[in-house]
């Protein structure tokens, strides 16, 4: 292997074979799939991706990973030219294939798994279907010793894959599985007989390929983090713009939590002796690559997540976020930020969105943090949910938002412990701050006396807000109407965009998915609710028609003289009467058609005053000055009218049953309008289904962030 596995004329053949014009790696693109394929098919690196389900096999059989010179002759084992090629250009192949460079430790020097607890925790991981696993496993990837003469094929093409390590951890297209562990004693068999290239003085030309117990195999104790090459190679992962790598514990699966690390502090951990290496020389190749990887990223990136990082970690991260040019987002979540980390990222952040949720802020860190984004121009929206922030830690923020420097344009204070004075203390700098347009407090502790607070901030027509969502807090119907004046007020002195929102508690928004459902189903609702209205119109006509029809037949009839002699002037008269008593449907006819205009209208103009707000900003506002309430009144009699005529129609039936084909059609129109109707009502139980669903999902969610473990 690359670094744990080759002996004393491994080093000198590497070293040899490293010469100046090998130095620098041949492909450099860290983002491009094309680029890591390229590298894939190269011959003069000769790299194999190793499929999940040979593993599989493996672990199955009992057995442990094979040697990269054994494995051409395994059947199924590597993947092929021709689906590197298919990754290569066939996007929605390379969306459900996964790269997979796994970092380990080696055991011994001869073999890096010999009791296959490594490639258990592999197969028992279950990450990503074997079928679409694709793992660089150096062991079974890159030629390892005996390689061997100086300039043998196999030397120059393990020389040329210690110049590209970097890119099975760091490139975007790929993820790394993290092994830490290693194997329990208990579960060591030593007596147990493994295949390994064993050489009994050192020499490989004096070694073979046999089988020799792991007692006698060169054991290797030292723990994964003092590795220099594991700690390289997570480095190299935590460069990456998302989230894609994993550490395989023995309890549980979770992210990794480093972050990237500057080269100036790599290279002094690996001078103060932190880091080991099997051979001296891989000590400066290792800076020298891991400095070239981290600033080729941190050059181009422009997105940053991180999670659970342990406080040293965050320190770790402020100290490289200068190096960062173009960064534009950073996401740092679950995490424990203290006051040193805060500091050294206060002093460094320039990026435009700033996402801190559900860290755990020790003290004094925010209020390091407030001092760093006092003369900070560059942070335009900043993330501070799920904090648990009190009064105090509000009024260091407020210090922020009463600055000159202060660029901030959405502030998100949601689901913290807020109360009163933390309200008052916003409230107060909202006049002087021209800046802020979004300001998020729900889900807080906010009364009626913050509430009124807001109101007078409001009332100054100063305040350049465009949003205020104070929804899910604890004022009463006191502090709304103090608000919905304070808005009112603001209108009229000529703040024309702006919209306060206070959802009491327990009406929660569903989640995106259950939305998504509820508005086709409110879309099912009215399409049905206008077919049963073309219904109505649809049965007056035929009724109109058949009256007629009638009318001018019997009318017919009179001027036969045949006809007139079979019946008397008395039973024609009534016949003509009784169907002239149609008419009368006219009139109803014509309040229908009215009705359904007035309905459709007042929907129609309520939808224009409604986008006329909506490119004012005051989507709300009208709402609350009462302009749409004319036409919700119409829309509102329409639909009771035609509810109601409905009613009027069935009992005018009882009187027009002599005509079969008229109270046939009648009955089918009337099932078919009792269905639809039934079908626009259903979707007020659906989304009672969807409310009682996303209650659930949300009590389940809490349970188990509470149950699950937090690692520091």
């Amino acid at each position: 292997m690359r670094r744990r596995a080759s002996t004393g004329a491994d080093s000198q053949a590497s070293v040899a074979a490293m010469g100046p014009r090998e130095k620098r790696p041949w492909y450099s693109d860290l983002r491009d799939p094309a680029a890591l394929a390229d590298l894939l098919l190269d011959p003069r690196i000769d790299v194999r991706l190793i499929r999940g389900t040979y593993l599989e096999k493996l672990h199955q059989a009992k057995q442990t990973v094979i040697r990269r010179q054994e494995i051409e002759t395994e059947a199924d084992a590597v993947v092929t030219p021709e689906e590197l090629l298919r990754w290569k250009t066939d996007e929605g192949f390379r969306r459900r294939v996964r790269i997979i460079g796994v970092s380990h430790v080696w055991e011994t020097m001869e073999h890096p798994d010999p009791t296959g607890h490594q490639l258990g925790m592999l197969v028992n991981a279950r990450l990503w279907p074997d079928k679409w696993s694709w793992y660089f496993f150096d062991y079974m990837s890159i030629y390892q010793f005996y390689r061997g003469y100086q300039y043998s094929r196999q030397q120059r093409c393990f020389d040329a894959a210690m110049l590209h390590m970097h890119f099975f951890y760091a490139h975007e297209h790929t993820y790394t599985y993290c092994i830490e562990s290693l194997t329990p004693p208990d579960q060591i068999d030593g007596d147990r007989k493994i295949e390994v290239f064993f050489t009994p003085d050192g020499r490989g030309e004096s070694g073979q390929v046999q089988e020799v117990q792991i007692q006698a195999l060169n054991a290797n104790t030292t723990p994964y983090s003092h590795r220099g090459w594991c700690e390289a190679e997570m480095q190299w992962s935590s460069m990456r713009d998302r989230l894609q790598t994993h550490s395989l514990g023995s309890r549980c699966l979770h992210p990794w939590n480093r972050a990237p690390m500057p080269p100036n502090v790599f290279q002094e951990k690996v001078l103060q002796k932190d880091l080991k290496f099997t051979h001296r020389n891989n000590s400066d190749q290792v800076v020298q690559l891991q400095a070239r990887v981290f600033m080729d990223k941190a050059l181009n990136c422009t997105s940053l997540s991180l999670t659970r990082l342990p406080r040293d970690q965050v320190v770790v991260l402020g100290r490289a976020l200068c190096f960062y040019k173009k960064l534009q987002t950073l996401s740092v979540t679950n995490s424990i930020l203290d006051k040193e980390g805060c500091e050294e990222l206060g002093k460094n952040l320039r990026v435009k969105m700033l996402n801190l949720t559900r860290n755990t802020m020790l003290d004094g860190s925010l209020a390091a943090l407030s001092a760093g984004l006092v003369d900070n121009r560059s942070v335009l929206h900043a993330n501070l949910s799920c904090l648990l922030l009190g009064d105090a830690h509000v009024k260091a923020i407020a210090d922020v938002l009463r600055s000159q420097s202060s660029q901030l344009q959405t502030l998100d204070l949601s689901k913290n412990e807020i109360e009163d004075d933390g309200a008052a203390a916003l409230a107060e700098v909202l006049p002087a701050n021209q800046c802020l347009r979004n300001l998020i407090l729900c889900s807080n502790r906010i009364s009626t006396v913050g509430a009124t607070a807001f109101a007078r901030a409001i009332q100054t027509g100063e305040v350049t807000l465009q949003m205020l969502d104070l929804d899910q807090n604890e004022f009463a119907e006191l502090g709304k109407s103090a608000l919905v004046v304070a808005a009112d007020e603001a209108w009229r002195k000529g703040v024309r965009r702006f919209v306060v929102t206070f959802r009491p508690h327990g009406k929660k928004e569903l989640k995106p998915k259950l939305q998504t459902l509820r508005i086709w189903m409110m879309r099912v609702a009215v399409t049905t609710q206008t077919l049963c209205y073309l219904l109505h119109v649809l049965r007056v006509l035929t009724w109109w028609r058949e009256f007629l029809a009638f009318a001018k037949y019997v009318e017919y009839l009179q001027k036969d003289p045949e006809v007139s002699s079979s019946y008397s002037s008395e039973q024609l008269d009534a016949a003509r009467a009784r169907a002239w008593s149609g008419a009368w449907l006219l009139l109803p006819a014509a309040v229908l058609l009215l009705v359904i205009l007035c309905y459709v209208g007042g929907l129609a103009l309520d939808f224009i005053f409604a986008a006329l707000l909506w490119h004012q900003g005051f989507w709300f506002r009208g709402l609350s000055l009462g302009l749409k309430k004319p036409w919700r009144t119409l829309r509102k009699f329409g639909f009771v009218g035609c509810r109601a005529f409905l009613v009027v129609l069935t009992l005018m039936l009882a009187c027009f049953r002599s005509w079969s084909f008229t109270a046939r059609l009648t009955m089918y129109i009337t099932v078919a309008d009792v269905a639809l109707q039934g079908a626009s009502r259903a979707h007020d139980l659906g989304a009672l289904i969807l409310r009682v669903i996303h209650l659930t999902s949300r009590q389940c969610k809490a349970l188990s962030d509470v149950a699950e473990p937090f690692t520091v």
